[in-house]
């Protein structure tokens, strides 16, 4: 799936959700192109643990076009390692109020 404008965009915020189904406990991760307001790839997975958030940002940057998009992340430490070893700018945005913003990048 490729974003229909090929354009790649500038940032890729990506955000994940415990989401509770028929007993079970699952992640929803989303990830979403601000300007075109789509969602460009969310996965459902049973654990949260680096390993599948780094399928989630393989599977990401192998189908859409955001090689040079910083990704928006919360500050969680396995989702900054998957980034870091994808090789991807990111951000770490804290979502309390007046919280800094830390920026990463791969250059």
């Amino acid at each position: 799936m490729q974003s229909a404008t090929g354009i790649q965009p500038v940032q890729v915020p990506i955000d994940e959700v415990v989401i509770h189904h028929d007993g079970q406990r699952d992640r929803l991760n989303a990830a979403v192109d601000p300007s075109l307001n789509e969602f460009l790839l969310v996965p459902l997975y049973s654990n949260r643990t680096t390993l599948f958030s780094s399928m989630f940002y393989g599977k990401l940057i192998e189908n859409q076009s955001v090689t040079k998009s910083v990704f928006l992340v919360d500050p969680v430490p396995r989702l900054e390692a998957a980034l870091h070893r994808s090789g991807s700018d990111f951000e770490t945005e804290n979502t309390e109020i007046g919280a800094p913003t830390d920026s990463y990048s791969k250059r």
